[in-house]
């Protein structure tokens, strides 16, 4: 399910020229019907919308699909509530692609005061 541009949409992205990071501001569709489910009357994002929040700016940055192939360790932090108009930054802190083809990310997810996420995935 493609999340981008209906449970969440990019407000900005850049790299940041002396570190090399990869940044997307993003900001959260508070009345998304995911937010119905998740828990009514509390809402709270899920862990694999996050996780594909993360899949679906990389992708945009590489401009080419990407398939989640291997998890290998989340760490949620703190819950996202999606009150108002939430915005909140996914900083891509390692790409490497590897000989095989295979790109090893890890990625954090917070705003100005929290993080939410710690994120190192491998994608094909």
């Amino acid at each position: 399910m493609i999340l981008l541009n209906d449970f969440f949409q990019i407000v900005e992205s850049g790299v940041d020229l002396k570190s090399g990071q990869l940044t997307f501001k993003v900001r959260l569709n508070a009345s998304h019907v995911i937010y119905k489910a998740h828990f009514p009357g509390m809402p709270i994002t899920p862990g694999v919308c996050i996780i594909q929040m993360v899949t679906e700016c990389l992708q945009q940055h590489l401009e080419e699909m990407l398939q989640l192939e291997y998890v290998k360790n989340v760490k949620f932090l703190n819950t996202i509530v999606p009150d108002g108009n939430k915005e909140v930054e996914i900083s891509f802190s390692k790409i490497l692609k590897s000989e095989d083809g295979k790109y090893h990310v890890q990625s954090t997810v917070c705003d100005a005061s929290t993080t939410y996420a710690k994120i190192s995935v491998i994608y094909d």
